[in-house]
C-alpha cells in the first residue's frame, strides 16, 4: 500500500518539469462505426419510397423496395492528431537513464524498453487508415393501415488496414545505438551484453524480443507495422412508419437495431483495427423528414430538403483494455514492473531489519499485467442529417449535406481486478543485491512508486551508481551478516564504476494495488465529427416493375473535438453506388 508520505512525494515528483502537460493519451482509439454517421447512413432511398409507385396485391397491400450496394473508399488524414491522441505529440524521443544531460522530463527512459543505459534515439509518427467496404442495403416499403411503413437492412462488409508509421532515426548526431551491458543485478542476476537487448525502439515496441535475463518482452500495446481486420462490421435494422405523408412533404419515426459482428478490442496492438461499433448490441430511434422547396416547369426542376436524426445506447460488452496508474501518468503502463512476494530466502534485511517481501525474479512492462478484461457502455451515440436536393427531370439529382455524429464517452461497469501486492514499480532500481565476499546474489525489495515514463524516481538518472538511493525509504541491504553490493566485479566494467558500492533496498516497500489503476486512460472519451458530403444520381426511368439508378459520391470529415482530445478521425472517402427500385 502507498503510505500518505509516499502518496505526497509522488505528487511533488510529478509536478516537476513537463511530464503531464507534454504527454497525454489514451490505450485504445475507437472509431465512428463504418455503417453509421458521416452521410451515407441516411436511411436509404426514401425518396424513392415517397414517390414510388405501389401496385396492390390481392389482399390490398402494396409494396416496393429498393436494392443498392456501393463500393466506398476512406483515408484518413490530419495525421498528427491521430498520434497526438496516443501520446500528445508525433515525435518521441528514447534516451537512457545513464545519457550524460537527458532531459528527464521529456524523453521516454529507454531502459524501460529494454535498451541499453545509454541509448537515444527519435522516433516520429505518421499514422495511416485505409477502408474499403462493400455497403449492402435493403429497403422494404409498404402501405398497410392507411399508413407507409419501412424496413431497413444494412450489412457493409469491411476491409481496413491500420498502421502508427513509426519511423525511428538513430543516424543524427545526438542519438546513439547504445553499447553499455546492463550490469548483474540489473534486470537479472548476470550481466546482459548489448547483443541480447532489442536493437532499437521500433523492434522493443513491437515485442518481437527474445526474454533474456528476468525480462519479459511487452504483450500488448505493441506496435507492429499494419494492422488488418476484414469483417462484417454491424447489421442494422431500421423500422419505421410515416406519420405525416404527403405529397409535397412527410415525416417519418423509426426504431434501430444493431446486432454486433465486428471485433471487439483484444489490446494486443496500441493502433488496433476496428469494425463496426466495438462489438456492442445497440437499441435506439429517430426520425426522418421531407419538405419540397421549389419546383419549376412541371417538376422538371425541384429543390428538396431532406433531414434525418438517429439516437441509439450501446449496451455492455466485454473489452480488453489496458490501464495506466493514477499517480503516475500517461503512458505509465509501459514502465517496469517487478514481481514481489514473500521473503523466497531467510536473511534478508534492510537497515537491520528483517524484509517482508522480496523481489521474485520476473520484470516486465506493466501493460503486461494491466491489460484486464473491462466491461465497458457506450451511453449515447448520436447523428443529425440534412440534405439539399436538386433533381431534374426526374431522372438527375444532385446532394449536398452536413452530418454531425457524436459519441459519448465509454463507460467502466466492472472489470478484471489487479492483483494487490504482487507486484511494485521498478524504476531504474537494482533488483538483486550481492555478498561481497561469496559473490552470492540475492533478490532486494527495492521499489520506485513515483516512476513515471521518463524518469525513474527522483535522485535516479545517470548520477545513481545501480545503489538504489532513489528507492522508496532507501536503507542499506545486508544478507545475514553480509552488507550487500550493487553488482560484481565484471559487471562494473562496463558502468565506468570501479569501486563497488553497498546497495539499498526500501524500509518501506511500495506495492501496486488495483485502485492505482487509472480507470479513464483505458475509455474513449467524447467523440464529435463534421461532414460535408456531395451525391450525383441517374435514374433511368421505370419500366414496368424496376428502375435502376448510380450514384457518385464523396465526403469529408473533420475530427470536431479540440486539439487536445483528438478523438475523432478525420477522414475523406469517395463512393461509387449501384441499385434498383422496384
Amino acid at each position: 500500500m502507498y503510505s500518505t508520505r509516499a502518496m505526497l512525494l509522488t505528487l511533488l515528483l510529478m509536478g516537476h518539469g513537463s511530464l503531464q502537460s507534454f504527454f497525454c493519451g489514451r490505450s485504445f482509439f475507437n472509431p465512428r462505426p463504418q455503417d453509421f454517421g458521416g452521410g451515407r447512413d441516411m436511411l436509404h432511398a426514401l425518396e424513392y419510397y415517397h414517390d414510388a409507385c405501389l401496385p396492390s396485391d390481392q389482399d390490398g397491400c402494396r409494396r416496393c423496395g429498393t436494392f443498392s450496394v456501393a463500393g466506398v473508399y476512406e483515408q484518413l488524414f490530419q495525421t498528427d492528431r491521430q498520434a497526438n491522441y496516443f501520446f500528445g505529440t508525433d515525435t518521441l524521443t528514447f534516451s537512457g537513464s545513464r545519457v550524460v544531460g537527458r532531459d528527464g522530463a521529456n524523453e521516454i527512459l529507454a531502459d524501460y524498453f529494454g535498451l541499453p543505459t545509454d541509448f537515444r534515439s527519435v522516433v516520429s509518427f505518421d499514422p495511416s487508415v485505409r477502408t474499403a467496404m462493400a455497403d449492402i442495403r435493403y429497403t422494404y416499403y409498404t402501405r398497410l393501415w392507411d399508413k407507409r411503413w419501412f424496413m431497413q437492412i444494412n450489412a457493409p462488409v469491411v476491409w481496413t488496414e491500420w498502421d502508427l508509421g513509426l519511423s525511428e532515426c538513430c543516424c543524427q548526431n545526438a542519438c546513439s545505438p547504445g553499447t553499455l551491458a546492463y550490469p548483474a543485478g540489473y534486470m537479472g542476476s548476470d550481466r546482459i551484453v548489448r547483443d541480447q537487448m532489442p536493437c532499437n525502439v521500433s523492434q522493443a515496441w513491437s515485442g518481437c524480443v527474445a526474454p533474456f535475463g528476468d525480462y519479459e518482452p511487452l504483450k500488448y500495446g505493441r506496435i507492429d507495422g499494419e494492422q488488418r481486420k476484414v469483417a462484417l462490421a454491424d447489421i442494422a435494422l431500421y423500422g419505421g412508419v410515416c406519420l405525416v405523408d404527403a405529397v409535397d412533404h412527410f415525416f417519418a419515426a423509426h426504431v434501430r437495431v444493431v446486432a454486433p459482428t465486428g471485433n471487439r478490442s483484444h489490446a494486443c496492438y496500441l493502433f488496433e483495427p476496428m469494425v463496426g461499433n466495438g462489438n456492442h448490441w445497440e437499441l435506439g430511434g429517430g426520425f426522418s423528414g421531407y419538405a419540397r422547396l421549389w419546383k419549376h416547369d412541371e417538376d422538371r426542376h425541384v429543390f428538396h430538403l431532406y433531414g434525418e436524426g438517429t439516437i441509439s445506447h450501446l449496451f455492455q460488452s466485454w473489452q480488453k483494455r489496458s490501464y495506466d496508474f493514477k499517480l503516475n501518468g500517461p503512458l505509465s503502463r509501459y514502465v517496469l514492473i517487478e514481481e514481489m512476494g514473500n521473503p523466497i530466502v531467510e536473511g534478508l534485511m534492510i537497515n537491520g531489519i528483517d524484509a517482508d517481501i522480496q523481489y521474485h525474479g520476473k520484470i516486465m512492462p506493466a501493460i503486461n499485467e494491466t491489460t484486464l478484461n473491462s466491461l465497458i457502455s457506450i451511453g449515447v451515440q448520436a447523428n443529425v442529417s440534412l440534405k439539399l436536393v436538386y433533381v431534374h427531370h426526374e431522372q438527375c439529382s444532385l446532394e449536398l449535406g452536413y452530418t454531425l455524429w457524436a459519441r459519448t464517452q465509454e463507460k467502466l461497469h466492472c472489470r478484471q481486478r489487479f492483483p494487490c501486492g504482487n507486484f511494485a514499480i521498478k524504476g531504474d532500481a537494482q533488483v538483486y543485491g550481492f555478498g561481497a565476499v561469496d559473490e552470492l546474489f540475492v533478490g532486494l525489495n527495492a521499489t520506485q512508486h513515483g516512476s513515471t515514463i521518463t524518469q525513474p524516481q527522483e535522485g535516479g538518472n545517470a548520477s545513481q551508481n545501480f545503489t538504489n538511493e532513489n528507492a522508496d525509504s532507501a536503507a542499506l541491504a545486508t544478507f545475514r551478516t553480509d552488507v550487500l553490493a550493487q553488482t560484481t566485479l565484471p559487471g562494473a566494467v562496463d558502468t565506468g564504476i570501479t569501486v563497488l558500492a553497498d546497495v539499498n533496498g526500501s524500509s518501506l516497500p511500495q506495492l501496486i494495488c488495483d485502485s492505482h489503476l487509472d480507470t479513464l486512460s483505458a475509455l474513449h472519451p467524447l467523440a464529435i465529427s463534421n461532414a460535408i458530403f456531395v451525391n450525383a444520381y441517374h435514374r433511368w426511368r421505370p419500366d414496368e416493375h424496376t428502375q435502376p439508378f448510380v450514384g457518385l459520391g464523396g465526403k469529408v470529415e473533420v475530427d470536431g473535438t479540440n486539439e487536445k482530445r483528438n478523438s475523432a478521425q478525420s477522414l475523406w472517402s469517395v463512393w461509387l453506388e449501384g441499385g434498383v427500385s422496384f
